[in-house]
């Protein structure tokens, strides 16, 4: 599939998205299964208005053909299970972070290979608007413990605690052992601000515990180090 950051959003992004769901679906009319869990994303709410109680049952409103493909796929795959009658479980992600991330999207792990890399990080404008970041740690032992409940239906993956990207680049200083340069850059975009009323995922997993942004970047930070430093042996 394509992500907003491996290349422009535009058509491309729609056909290549729907068409794997369409591939999916086609198996799944053949031959139920015991539950199809599909990745979807929070773009579906869409990504220029500023929300901080973003719940379930908030608006379906994508701004990009990324988030319109996520969503068109959430129905096709939804109606199928609904058809065959099989539990559809979809999640929808939020910004994900931590060690083996294939791309370097805006955030952590753009900060920190540019870190590592050129010792300065871009940020736009003064870096102040918010977003929700999980570890992808995290986000393997939620989907296990979905997985192997009695659950679906839709659930936001996300924390419900928004943080500023200056707050990670503040946190970065504390863990990178030498110094580096911050740049701002004008901005593409509006700032805006989000949040996730994660209410059903917590009545879900009760005793679920996230990881803190703190040991999240830490182990992030090194795990990068430790393989820019092995390469370059």
């Amino acid at each position: 599939g394509l992500t907003l950051d491996r290349e422009p959003d535009s058509l491309v992004h729609f056909k290549i998205n729907t068409e794997i769901a369409m591939n999916v679906a086609r198996c799944l009319e053949q031959k139920a299964v015991k539950k199809c869990v599909f990745f979807s994303t929070v773009s579906v709410y869409g990504d220029d208005e500023t929300n901080l109680r973003i719940t379930e049952h908030s608006q379906i409103h994508p701004t990009t053909y990324y988030g319109a493909a996520k969503f068109a796929s959430e129905c096709l795959l939804n109606h199928v299970a609904e058809l065959k009658t099989f539990p559809f479980l979809c999640l929808r992600l939020c910004r994900i972070y931590g060690p083996g991330a294939p791309h370097a999207n805006y955030g952590p792990i753009q900060f920190i290979r540019s870190i590592l890399k050129e010792r300065t990080v871009h940020i736009y404008g003064e870096g102040r608007e918010t977003r929700e970041f999980l570890f992808i740690d995290d986000l393997c032992r939620l989907v296990h413990e979905l997985i192997d409940s009695s659950s679906s239906g839709i659930f936001n993956l996300a924390s419900g605690e928004n943080h500023s990207f200056v707050e990670i680049l503040s946190i970065l200083k504390k863990i990178v052992p030498y110094e580096f340069t911050v740049s701002s850059i004008s901005r593409t975009r509006p700032l805006i601000d989000q949040r996730f009323d994660v209410t059903k995922l917590k009545k879900t997993l009760p005793h679920f515990r996230f990881t803190s942004l703190e040991t999240g970047l830490q182990t992030t930070y090194d795990d990068y180090a430790k393989a820019i430093h092995s390469h370059s042996c």
